[in-house]
């Protein structure tokens, strides 16, 4: 990132990016498939959006959206570190868009998962979206890895797309399934343990999720 001009030249490479290839579209899309889009006379649906970019959340009129994100590009985007906001289970929704990938650690976004859960109200549903290289081309991610991996802290995938480069998971926030975070920390502890073998595919990716037992604190 330092190479390319640091996270500022990343941040506005992005939004050209998602202007282009527009993530929100499959979360109207899904949001409203679902039954969730709120009818006139109801209360907007809260979103938090982590990492966002640009604003093409914020102008949906039937969502009420926190947008934040370390460095704002908006004065309508929130500048702020997620790891500092203290989780409330107040969103019906959180999307996390090409985000998890630029996290610095495994560790760094087992803990960003466990926050994202415990934002959620229940049964609200979490919008992960990742380059495909991370689950395709990793020895430690593979698409089954990380749906187990959420699955293990009590999230459930309800929808799944591939576009060619993008993957997009989108996950419900389960209730009545027990985290089990020591279990989680076991299977998936840090440093990662690689998870698939050498193939004819290239695993030059070296994308990563571990938890531990500070993953899990104050949640």
């Amino acid at each position: 990132m330092k190479g390319l001009g640091g996270r500022q030249a990343y941040q506005e490479a992005s939004v050209l990016t998602t202007g282009r290839h527009r993530t929100c579209k499959w979360v109207f899309a899904v949001l409203t498939r679902l039954g969730m889009r709120p009818k006139k006379s109801e209360p907007k649906l809260r979103l938090l959006e982590v990492g966002a970019v640009n604003t093409q959340l914020l102008a949906v009129p039937w969502l009420a959206v926190r947008a934040v994100d370390i460095k704002s590009q908006h004065p309508k985007i929130e500048t702020m570190d997620f790891f500092d906001i203290t989780p409330a289970q107040e969103y019906k929704v959180v999307v996390c868009s090409m985000v998890l990938n630029c996290v610095s650690s495994a560790l760094k976004r087992g803990r960003m998962l466990a926050l994202a859960r415990s934002h959620l109200a229940p049964g609200g549903l979490f919008f992960l979206m990742l380059p495909r290289r991370t689950i395709e081309n990793s020895p430690f991610s593979t698409q089954s890895i990380l749906t187990k991996q959420l699955a293990t802290i009590g999230m459930e995938v309800v929808e799944t797309k591939m576009s060619p480069k993008v993957a997009f998971f989108c996950f419900k926030k389960v209730e009545e399934r027990a985290c089990d975070f020591g279990e989680a920390a076991k299977k998936y502890p840090d440093p990662p343990r690689a998870k698939v073998r050498q193939s004819d595919v290239a695993l030059n990716d070296w994308f990563a999720v571990s938890f531990c037992e500070e993953t899990f604190k104050g949640l």
